[in-house]
């Protein structure tokens, strides 16, 4: 039984790592969505994050501009990186369980 629980420790470090190196990454990339706003004919690009209570808006630009592609994929980076973090989370309850922790 020792074997186990030493494997079960083994995976929790790495997972709390592999956690841990995951919020690291998501620092660097942009919180929020993209929202749009259209005025007269243009389509214009905003990013849309909350500061507290409040919601903030930043220009981006033109819908189509280089500047708004490129936070479309960094926010989508963002979501995949989250989704992934909440997945190691779910494996570390399962792995407290199996050490008889909380």
């Amino acid at each position: 039984m020792s074997i186990v629980k030493d494997i079960l420790k083994d995976e929790k470090e790495r997972i709390l790592e592999l956690i841990s190196r995951n919020e690291k990454l998501m620092e660097d990339l942009p919180k929020g969505s993209i929202s749009k706003k259209k005025r007269g004919s243009n389509l214009f690009c905003y990013l849309a994050y909350r500061e507290g209570s409040n919601v903030k808006f930043k220009y981006l630009g033109k819908e189509k501009s280089i500047i708004v592609s490129e936070f479309r994929e960094k926010i989508e980076k963002r979501k995949k990186i989250k989704q992934r973090i909440k997945e190691l989370q779910k494996n570390l309850q399962e792995i407290n369980r199996g050490l008889g922790e909380k």
